[in-house]
């Protein structure tokens, strides 16, 4: 078999994308940056975004949240061509869309929390909210969107009116 070959036989199926070195599909990556994120001091997570991130975690957070890659790309603020040519490339994202990322892991984590397991903050987080007018993934593409979700969040965490 030639080299070529061999490495069309170890490609990964479309929207699982894998480097040589870790062989950590783009969706676990995706996760262990959530993870790092969330136990993270203010500190840690300064340095981690101004440290600049895989670009894979924009293909493995449209597989976490099972939402086409564009949907996801939009609320991290990256256009499609871009964010192809980052994949590509293996071309770091940026401070913005890093904070952007680390956003939607922190407002996943709290979610998490409120609801008592990922699945339902992940469905609480894709399903259209009527105090938020989206649903509150869709909102994560600006500050002032975060905010408003952590309100209603606190609002259902301790039973509060929204």
């Amino acid at each position: 078999m030639s080299l070529k070959a061999q490495k069309a036989s170890r490609a990964a199926p479309v929207g699982r994308v894998r480097t040589k070195r870790s062989g950590i599909s783009a969706l676990s990556a995706y996760q262990n940056f959530n993870q790092a994120i969330v136990r993270a001091n203010p500190s840690e997570r300064i340095s981690i975004i101004r440290g600049g991130v895989d670009p894979r975690m924009l293909v493995g957070g449209s597989e976490f949240f099972q939402i086409p890659n564009q949907n996801f790309f939009r609320i991290i603020g990256v256009a499609s061509a871009t964010a192809a040519r980052k994949i590509k490339n293996k071309i770091a994202l940026g401070p913005y869309e890093a904070e952007r990322l680390a956003r939607v892991a922190l407002i996943e984590s709290e979610a998490e929390s409120v609801f008592g397991s990922e699945a339902l903050a992940k469905q609480w987080l894709l399903t259209e909210n009527h105090a938020l007018g989206s649903a509150p993934l869709q909102l994560l593409d600006t500050e002032i969107g975060a905010n408003e979700i952590k309100k209603v969040l606190a609002a259902i965490a301790y039973g509060g009116s929204v």
